[in-house]
């Protein structure tokens, strides 16, 4: 297995490198470092004058100390650790989740949404799971890294929606932690009390995991606040959101759970996986 995480070298990205090394420890996977350094239009104009590039510049810095810490951590946690680092006109998530093709995982540390823009419209790691192909681990500043013994994976499953659970099969074949299905709605209606009914038929019969199952369900106005309480009553390890493709009448009219449990420091792990 290959676990790439992109790193700034803040706080939150120190974190989700120890706890990439600790999967990688756990699971004899090779871990990749990431950094992303950006470039400016202005900078075309740096070419011809012979001088270089500031961004390049610049990286030879953050070489040396990427370097130290991929051999400290190789050394630290006895694995494979390399790094990368790429040059983008474009966004970090982008070059990030081009990078990502070749590896079977990420690992991102994250303190939330910082300002106001990234409340509203997403933060880097929620932006980077959208882009993604591959599982994207999302990690709290802080966050300290436990066996995933007990998962919660929690769906606002609607009514006609196609369960997809080819990367949660992988994720639970690699871990076979005790599972928890946890179905969210808004509601607790009659019509509600049986599509969760529905829900638990539909999700065991296509996931087929071997392993420990068992169902709840949360009725909640506000689904963030009630799947953390929901977190800490039954200790669970990590939580487990499927990134879906809606269309915009959807998004218009609904929150992202996504978007909004990374806008915040919930205190878990979050692996976002995809249809």
């Amino acid at each position: 297995m290959k676990i790439l995480c992109p790193t700034d070298f803040s706080s939150a990205g120190n974190s989700g490198v120890e706890f990439a090394a600790s999967i990688a420890r756990a699971l004899n996977a090779s871990l990749d470092l990431m950094y992303v350094q950006p470039m400016h239009v202005t900078e075309g104009v740096t070419m011809f004058t012979g001088r270089e590039l500031p961004s390049v510049l610049e990286s030879k810095e953050v070489e040396k100390k990427l370097k130290d810490i991929s051999q400290y951590t190789a050394k630290e946690f006895s694995i494979s650790c390399d790094y990368i680092i790429d040059f983008s006109l474009s966004s970090f998530e982008n070059k990030v989740s081009e990078t990502s093709r070749n590896f079977d995982f990420i690992v991102i540390g994250t303190n939330g949404a910082e300002t106001l823009n990234q409340f509203y419209n997403g933060s880097h790691s929620y932006k980077l799971a959208k882009l993604a192909t591959c599982p994207v681990l999302i990690v709290p500043d802080g966050c300290n890294y436990t066996k995933f013994e007990k998962v919660v994976y929690a769906t606002g499953y609607r009514k006609n929606d196609e369960l997809l659970m080819g990367q949660l099969k992988d994720f639970l074949d690699i871990f076979k932690p005790e599972l928890i299905f946890t179905h969210v709605s808004l509601n607790d209606s009659p019509a509600d009390k049986e599509l969760y009914g529905s829900y638990c038929r539909i999700a065991d019969e296509k996931l087929g995991y071997n392993g420990s199952i068992s169902f709840d369900r949360i009725s909640d106005n506000d689904p963030c606040n009630a799947i953390v309480k929901h977190l800490d009553k039954v200790k669970a390890d990590v939580l487990v959101l499927c990134m879906e493709k809606h269309d915009f009448i959807y998004r218009l009219f609904h929150e992202n759970l996504i978007k909004n449990m990374t806008a915040y420091d919930s205190g878990y792990p979050i692996l976002v996986v995809h249809k």
